[in-house]
């Protein structure tokens, strides 16, 4: 039973006619239909998300979606399937969390066709009601919570490293940050900010995933008072970045760079904070300190993973009055 060899409504009556049970569904295929209702409803998102859920925290499925009878399968009237085409597809990207990969919409004679992977980053919830669900035969039932919690436990510890690369020219700073998985799980919902100090303020754009800090950003009051200078630039990651997921032994690479300014030349050292985070483990912070030279050339002064963080801000800070 693959999705691409389903073509036609004859190709899911096959299918039916094949079940073991009266209604024709099965472990990995579901039937729902809106019974002649020509709409898209929210109790028509919610009864899908449940078996979207249940398919993607078991072993996947095929999920038919069209007009009659939950059991007795009809074609939406013409028109109705491409006109609703897109806002499903896009309902589809956000009806879990965290979000499933590799779920795949087609239109067979007038009815939707879905097809749900066995999910990487289960258990899931349904985003609407936020409820978990599993496959159990041909039903799909409310996952106990020893399941919720099993499959949790199960994962191995996500582990993962980042590395950050700050250059510059005359007139801009960029910044390259590589995050590398070295688990076997993946990692959802990333976050990450990155904090800059130097002896001057520093404009950077809110381009590809990085959006200027929020009002839930990280607490830095500690390290601002202790360095007794402004904060020059800070950049998080927006809404964009937190659907990506960190595939186990795959990385993420994350680029900015600042607007043009004639005064960044005299910049000789710069200290950066990074700050990383995923929902399956807890938020990383590295430091570095960055030196460069007349040719701006860049060297790593000092760094979290050798030096103590305490002793890199009491040094930075002596580097910084020495270039006043």
């Amino acid at each position: 039973m693959k999705f691409e060899l389903i073509n036609s409504l004859q190709d899911i009556k096959d299918i039916l006619s094949r079940a073991s049970s009266d209604d024709g569904e099965m472990l990995t295929f579901e039937l729902k239909g809106t019974k002649e209702e020509e709409k898209f409803t929210k109790d028509h998102k919610k009864i899908l998300a449940k078996e979207i859920c249940a398919f993607a925290n078991t072993y996947g499925g095929l999920l038919c979606f069209h007009f009659g009878s939950d059991t007795d399968i009809k074609p939406f009237p013409l028109g109705f399937t491409e006109k609703k085409f897109s806002s499903i597809e896009s309902w589809l990207r956000d009806s879990l969390e965290p979000k499933v990969l590799g779920m795949d919409l087609k239109i067979v004679d007038n009815v939707f066709v879905v097809n749900v992977p066995e999910s990487k980053t289960k258990p899931h919830r349904t985003a609407s009601t936020r409820q978990y669900y599993y496959r159990h035969s041909t039903i799909s039932e409310p996952m106990p919570e020893i399941m919720i919690s099993s499959m949790y436990r199960s994962q191995e510890y996500l582990s993962y490293s980042s590395s950050i690369v700050v250059t510059k020219s005359s007139k801009q700073i960029f910044i390259n940050l590589h995050i590398q998985n070295h688990s076997n799980i993946s990692g959802s919902k990333p976050k990450v900010q990155i904090q800059l100090f130097t002896n001057m303020l520093i404009e950077f754009g809110q381009r590809n995933y990085f959006d200027k800090h929020s009002k839930d950003a990280f607490q830095i009051l500690p390290l601002k008072q202790n360095l007794k200078i402004p904060i020059s630039a800070m950049i998080e990651t927006n809404s964009l970045f937190a659907e990506k997921i960190l595939y186990p032994k795959d990385s993420i690479i994350l680029s900015n760079y600042s607007e043009p300014n004639d005064r960044i030349h005299n910049i000789r050292h710069v200290l950066i904070r990074v700050d990383s985070m995923f929902k399956e483990t807890v938020r990383q912070t590295e430091y570095q300190i960055i030196q460069f030279d007349q040719n701006n050339k860049h060297t790593t002064y000092m760094s979290s993973s050798t030096h103590n963080v305490s002793d890199m801000v009491n040094t930075f800070s002596q580097l910084i009055m020495e270039n006043v």
